[in-house]
C-alpha cells in the first residue's frame, strides 16, 4: 500500500507542481485551490486573508511581523507580500516540518529573503526575540493564546 505524504509536504509538493515560482499571488492561489480540492488545511484562507494583508499594509513596507505558527507558510506569504526590502516577517511553529516546509514555501513564492521561520516553542522563542513589533498575528496552539500574549507584552 502506498503511503500518502504528510499533509504540508503534499501541500509544498502541489504548489511545487502548481504554482509560478516567484509569485506569491499563485502559491497561495495554489494552496487555496489543494484545500479545496485535495486535502483540508488550516490556513487563514482567500476570505480572512484580505484582511490580515490589510493590516499589514497599513503597518507599512518596513514593519516587522511576528506570527505564532506557521503551519505551511501561507499567512507568512500573505503578509511578507506587503513587506518592502526592509520589512521582516518573524514566524515560530513548534514544529520541525511546518519551520521546513514554511521555509521553502516562502522561498518558493520569492520572499524567502523577508521572513524568518523559527522552529521551537512559542515559550523559549519569545524572549529571544528583539522588539517592537508593528503586528502580532497569533495563529498557533489556541491554549496558547494568553500566556503567549503575556510574554509579547513583558
Amino acid at each position: 500500500m502506498k503511503r500518502e505524504p504528510e499533509r504540508r509536504q503534499a501541500a509544498l509538493d502541489f504548489v511545487r507542481a502548481h504554482a509560478t515560482e516567484g509569485d506569491p499571488a499563485s502559491v497561495l492561489e495554489t494552496l487555496d485551490r489543494f484545500a479545496r480540492e485535495q486535502r483540508f488545511l488550516m490556513n487563514v484562507g482567500d476570505e480572512k486573508g484580505p484582511l490580515l494583508a490589510d493590516l499589514v499594509r497599513k503597518a507599512g513596507q518596513n514593519a516587522r511581523v511576528l506570527e505564532l505558527g506557521s503551519y505551511v507558510g501561507y499567512s507568512a506569504i500573505l503578509m511578507a507580500a506587503e513587506l518592502g526590502p526592509e520589512g521582516r516577517l518573524f514566524s515560530i511553529d513548534a514544529s520541525d516540518t511546518a519551520q521546513r516546509v514554511s521555509t521553502e514555501m516562502a522561498r518558493y513564492a520569492g520572499l524567502g529573503d523577508r521572513v524568518e521561520f523559527l522552529s521551537g516553542g512559542s515559550e523559549n522563542a519569545i524572549p529571544t526575540l528583539e522588539a517592537p513589533f508593528d503586528v502580532v498575528f497569533i495563529d498557533h496552539w489556541k491554549g496558547l493564546y494568553k500566556a503567549d500574549t503575556e510574554r509579547l507584552l513583558e
